[in-house]
C-alpha cells in the first residue's frame, strides 16, 4: 500500500525488489495520478492499481490543499495560514475537491 503515492517511487522501488509483490498506490493529487498512470501503461501495469483519491476516515468528498509548486506536500488537513507550514510560507492556497476512501 502507497498512501499518497506521490509519484509512485516508492512502490516501484518495492515491486523491483519483491518480484511476487503488487502495489496498490492511493493519491488524491489529479496530476500526480496522471503522471502515475502514464509510467503504468510502460512498466508493471499488471502488478498495480491506482485509486485516484485520497484516503480518509470516511468516503465521500473533501478539500484537498494542492501542492502547484512540487506536488509532493498536498494535503487534506493543510495550513495555508500558518507561516510555519509550507503550505504557508509558499503562499499555496489553492484547493481540489477530491474523492475519498476508507
Amino acid at each position: 500500500l502507497d498512501v499518497g503515492a506521490n509519484l509512485g517511487c516508492y512502490t516501484l522501488d518495492v515491486l523491483s525488489r519483491f518480484p511476487g509483490c503488487r502495489g496498490l498506490l492511493f493519491e488524491a493529487d489529479r496530476t500526480n495520478a496522471r503522471l502515475i498512470r502514464r509510467w503504468q501503461r510502460r512498466v508493471l501495469t499488471d502488478r498495480t492499481e491506482l485509486v485516484a483519491a485520497a484516503v480518509s476516515d470516511e468516503c465521500g468528498t473533501a478539500r484537498f490543499l494542492t501542492d502547484d509548486a512540487s506536488g509532493a506536500t498536498g494535503s487534506l488537513d493543510g495550513e495555508p495560514d500558518n507561516a510555519a507550514s509550507l503550505h504557508g510560507a509558499y503562499r499555496m492556497r489553492n484547493y481540489a475537491s477530491v474523492p475519498t476512501v476508507t
